[in-house]
């Protein structure tokens, strides 16, 4: 990174505040989402699109089913197939579960399933989910941006300050999709930066704590 030192100091603390606050901006909009606004829904069991390696057409293949859970004292059945949730048509899982989403705890919503030939309705109780998980790492990759803006702001030339600076960056934009549960990874062209921090992440981890270890040798020969 030694062409950042081809820029003044002060030019510097402005980029790395910069990217400190869209970084910061992307991860609380995508924690107020799952966490509040757009918070998981839960039925106690499992949706998956496809039967024996074939797509389903505009249903859904239920499994997994919790005992005693919800969905299970509802009356379904594991193999049973959605076919119509709360009166609304779906295409695929992700739009499935905004629907559901869509519902508060402890509404009742209206189940249209395929068992065998048979069609049955029946309503299922929903309750909203607290990931404890993506809660966690959402924290931590915070944490992580707001020690590494302070480093990279101090020493902005230094390549330890600057190596952290970035890994706080990485975390916090790819820790928010941990455990995240209501939207795959890439089924939004805006969580590619999630996508970008993952990946980022652990070579940058390694990288700080290898130069580290190659400075504390430098000097012990010293």
């Amino acid at each position: 990174m030694s062409f950042l030192n081809k820029f003044s100091d002060g030019t510097l603390r402005v980029a790395y505040t910069t990217l400190a606050l869209f970084c910061f901006m992307y991860a609380s909009v995508i924690f107020i989402q799952t966490m509040f606004t757009d918070r998981m829904t839960s039925d106690d069991c499992l949706w998956i699109e496809e039967v024996n390696g074939k797509k389903l057409e505009d249903a859904l293949l239920i499994t997994q089913i919790l005992p005693g859970g919800n969905t299970d004292e509802a009356g379904i059945k594991d193999g049973d197939i959605l076919i119509e949730l709360g009166g609304q048509k779906f295409k695929s899982s992700l739009e499935a579960q905004k629907i559901l989403n869509s519902f508060d705890a402890g509404e009742m919503i209206k189940y249209k399933v395929l068992r065998g030939t048979e069609v049955i309705e029946t309503e299922v109780k929903v309750y909203k989910v607290f990931n404890a998980l993506f809660l966690i790492f959402s924290l931590l990759g915070f944490g992580f941006l707001f020690i590494g803006h302070i480093v990279g702001y101090s020493k902005p030339k230094e390549l330890t300050s600057q190596l952290f600076f970035f890994l706080g960056c990485a975390a916090v934009c790819g820790f928010v999709n941990v455990g995240q549960m209501n939207i795959p990874l890439m089924s939004n062209p805006i969580l590619i930066v999630s996508t970008i921090g993952m990946m980022l992440f652990f070579p940058l981890f390694l990288h700080f704590f290898y130069h580290i270890q190659l400075k504390e040798n430098s000097d012990t020969g010293n």
